[in-house]
């Protein structure tokens, strides 16, 4: 893949079903493929681990946002620096009521 072009990773970031070219796309060099592996709805939990420690905070959020995002890994990301991280994790539906009640007192969140 180090070959292929940014606008072909992108294209499969974004559209691939395949566990294994998702994997190597989220440890990509390039910003925008990462985010694209992170709200690609094909992207199982275990890529989804690996991006939630993404230095950057927009690959974070969309971790936090995606469907296949495990309790155990919205509770770690809960403690991200990025409010907006943390936003995100209390608008996932799956979410338990003990995380949302520990994130109630953050107020860069302001939990409703």
């Amino acid at each position: 893949m180090a070959r292929m072009s940014k606008a072909k990773k992108l294209e499969l970031a974004e559209n691939s079903s395949d566990p294994a070219e998702l994997e190597l796309l989220a440890a990509d060099k390039v910003d925008d493929v990462r985010w694209e592996v992170a709200t690609n709805p094909n992207t199982p939990a275990s890529v989804l681990e690996k991006l939630a420690g993404d230095e950057l905070g927009n690959v974070r959020w969309s971790v936090a946002e995606h469907t296949n995002t495990s309790e155990a890994l919205l509770e770690k990301l809960a403690g991200d620096e990025d409010s907006v991280v943390r936003r995100s994790v209390v608008e996932h539906p799956n979410t338990p009521v003990s995380l949302l009640e520990k994130l109630a007192g953050d107020e860069d969140v302001r939990c409703e």
